[in-house]
């Protein structure tokens, strides 16, 4: 009889606790904070960024679209992509409009770009959700509050380690989850604070 390998379990509990909406109330609370703002706009950044997307993702798997939370199979992810990318978007909007501070506004349109961007890839090629779901809002409080949140990067560490030891990436695919993500948000947090909003 086989052994349970228990470095597999903790590999699905770091799966868990660190996915991308999960991460994502994380990091706008954590700019929340640091801000001073209303916890209004905390709130708001919760719903859009982490409820609804795990809310359409269960009813997904509910109603049998996907196999599982992550969607593993990469052609069953459209929907939970779309599902996503249209709550960050109508996040983004009502940010904008109630005043939200400017970084959490280009934080949620980050995760609407990043989401899409995605999405377009995963058309042909499997790249991690997990590791782009950690380097996106890690590159986000980077950039808000300075250097001494760099080691938030290492984070990324168990994430990596995770989807490889589940199999359910190449490492590959992490790497390229985590760099192109740091690169486009930092591109896109340039742009949109210092020249948009």
């Amino acid at each position: 009889m086989l052994k349970a390998d228990p470095r597999k379990n903790v590999a699905e509990w770091i799966s868990m606790l660190l996915n991308a909406p999960l991460v994502a109330s994380y990091a706008f609370i954590i700019l929340a904070f640091a801000k001073r703002s209303s916890p209004f706009f905390g709130l708001i950044s919760v719903v859009f960024a982490t409820i609804i997307p795990l809310g359409f993702t269960y009813y997904l798997l509910k109603r049998g679209k996907i196999s599982d939370y992550y969607a593993s199979n990469r052609e069953t992810r459209l929907l939970p992509f779309a599902g996503a990318t249209l709550s960050y978007l109508l996040g983004t909007v009502t940010l904008f409009v109630t005043r939200a501070p400017f970084i959490m506004t280009a934080l949620m349109f980050c995760y609407f770009s990043n989401t899409l961007t995605m999405m377009l890839i995963n058309f042909r090629w499997k790249i991690s959700i997990h590791a782009s779901g950690i380097t996106g809002p890690t590159t986000a409080v980077v950039y808000e509050l300075g250097p001494n949140m760099v080691p938030l990067f290492l984070l990324l560490v168990p994430v990596a380690w995770a989807r490889l030891k589940l199999k359910a990436h190449s490492l590959q695919q992490v790497l390229a989850g985590a760099s192109l993500t740091i690169a486009i948000t930092w591109l896109q947090l340039e742009i949109l604070l210092n020249y948009v909003l």
